[in-house]
C-alpha cells in the first residue's frame, strides 16, 4: 500500500467481493494496527538473511520478465546516478554505464546492504564515544524504510505462498485476511469475518510455522531470544483510524469510510484545531486564484477519503462557511464549488449534492 488511495481501493475490492459472495463479513470486524518498535528492533542477522533472500527473488523475476522478450540475455544490472542525484534507477542488459553512474549487479546490491547493517554506528554522552549498533537499523538512514519494507514483505508473501494454493480448504479468517491485509510502512489494516479475531493471526511459533504473518520470537547470533520483535498494537471493532481514513463496518459486512482528521479531536488553548484557520488569510499578498484554490484542493481530497456523498456535503458546507467567515467572498466559494470536476460517480449523481451544498450556503 503506497497511499490512503491504495487503502480506499482496497476496501472498494472486498465489499465487492462480499457482494459477490467470496467473502462474507457480516458481523465482521476492521483491525488497525502498527508496529510498535520496529527499527530498533529488528534482528541484524535475519534482517541480512531475509532482505538477501528477497533480492534474490526481484532479480530473478525482472531477469525473467527481460528473457520473455530477449532469451539471450543471462545477467542484469541496476544503472543509478551517483549522490547526489535522485533521479530514478533504470535496469540495464549491460554493465555500460555514463560518467556519473554507478552500475549495480545482484553481487554488488548485497555486499552494499551487509556493510551497511554491519556498520550502523552511533555516538553517545558527553565523551561523544562512538557504539556499534548491534541490533535494529538506524532510523535516519536513507534505505532504512525501503530496507525494512523489504523484511516485513518477505514474512508476507512467506504467509501468502504457503496459503493461497490451498484456497478451497482455508477457514474464512484465512481468507478474508490473504484478501483485505494491506500495509503503509508500519500501519496495517485488515478486515474480518465473525467468530475471527485478527489477534489469531498476527504471529507464527515453531508448533505452527505459518499460523500467522510474522515470528513470535527471533534468535540473535549470540542464542538471545528476542520476543515479539515484530510486535503489534492497535484497535479492533466495527470502526477503526488508520492513515487519514476512519472506516467502518456494518452488519450487512459493507464497508464505508471517511475523512479522518486529528485536528477534530486535539485541542489548544481549548479550542479545537479544526476549528481554526488553515487557509490563507484573506489580506495575504498572494494571488486571489490561489487564495481560493485551497477550496479547490479540499474537494478534491474530501472526494477521495468519503464514501458517502452526504459526508462529504457535510465537510466541504463547514469548510465553504469556514472561508467566508473568514472574509472569503460568498459569490466566489460557490463558483469554485460550481467548477469542481473531480467528483467520484461512486458517490452518486454530482448534480444532486451540489445542488444541496449550494442551498445551505446561499442561506448562510
Amino acid at each position: 500500500m503506497r497511499t490512503s488511495d491504495d487503502l480506499t481501493q482496497r476496501i472498494q475490492r472486498l465489499n465487492a467481493l462480499g457482494e459477490l459472495g467470496i467473502i462474507n463479513l457480516a458481523g465482521g470486524s476492521l483491525g488497525c494496527y502498527d508496529f510498535t518498535k520496529l527499527y530498533p528492533t529488528l534482528p541484524q542477522e535475519d534482517l541480512i538473511r531475509r532482505v538477501l533472500e528477497m533480492i534474490d527473488v526481484g532479480m530473478a523475476y525482472k531477469l525473467a520478465q527481460i528473457r520473455r522478450k530477449k532469451p539471450n540475455v543471462t545477467k542484469i544490472f541496476i544503472i543509478a546516478k551517483q549522490h547526489p542525484s535522485r533521479d530514478p534507477a533504470k535496469w540495464s542488459e549491460t554493465d555500460e554505464k555514463g560518467t556519473d553512474e554507478i552500475t549495480l549487479d545482484t553481487k554488488k546490491i548485497k555486499e552494499l546492504l551487509r556493510y551497511l547493517i554491519n556498520n550502523s554506528y552511533v555516538q553517545f554522552g558527553a565523551l561523544k564515544e562512538v557504539y556499534k549498533i548491534v541490533r535494529g537499523i538506524p532510523t535516519g538512514t536513507n534505505a532504512a524504510p525501503d530496507i525494512t519494507n523489504i523484511y516485513l514483505l518477505y514474512y508476507e508473501m512467506r504467509y501468502a505462498m504457503h496459503h493461497f494454493p490451498k484456497w478451497k480448504s482455508l477457514d474464512a479468517g484465512t481468507k478474508c485476511l490473504l484478501l483485505s491485509f494491506c500495509r503503509y510502512i508500519d500501519d496495517c489494516f485488515v478486515a474480518m469475518p465473525k467468530h475471527f479475531s485478527v489477534k489469531n493471526f498476527l504471529y507464527f511459533s515453531d508448533k505452527n510455522p505459518y499460523g500467522g504473518l510474522y515470528p513470535s520470537y527471533l534468535k540473535e547470533s549470540d542464542g538471545k531470544i528476542i520476543k515479539l520483535p515484530l510486535e503489534l498494537i492497535g484497535e479492533e471493532g466495527d470502526q477503526v483510524a488508520c492513515l487519514d481514513l476512519h472506516p467502518s463496518i456494518n452488519v450487512k459486512g459493507k464497508i464505508t469510510y471517511t475523512l479522518y482528521d486529528k485536528r477534530e479531536h486535539l485541542k489548544v488553548a481549548g479550542k479545537l484545531l479544526s476549528e481554526l484557520r488553515n487557509f490563507p488569510h484573506i489580506d495575504t499578498s498572494i494571488t486571489e486564484s490561489q487564495k481560493y484554490n485551497t477550496l479547490n484542493g479540499e474537494l478534491h481530497r474530501v472526494c477521495r477519503r468519503e464514501s458517502r456523498a452526504r459526508t462529504f456535503k457535510k465537510r466541504i458546507v463547514k469548510y465553504s462557511k469556514k472561508l467566508i467567515k473568514e472574509g472569503y467572498d460568498p459569490k466566489k466559494v460557490r463558483r469554485k464549488i460550481i467548477c469542481f470536476r473531480g467528483w467520484e460517480p461512486s458517490l452518486g449523481k454530482w448534480k444532486f449534492t451540489l445542488r444541496s451544498i449550494l442551498k445551505e450556503l446561499r442561506a448562510y
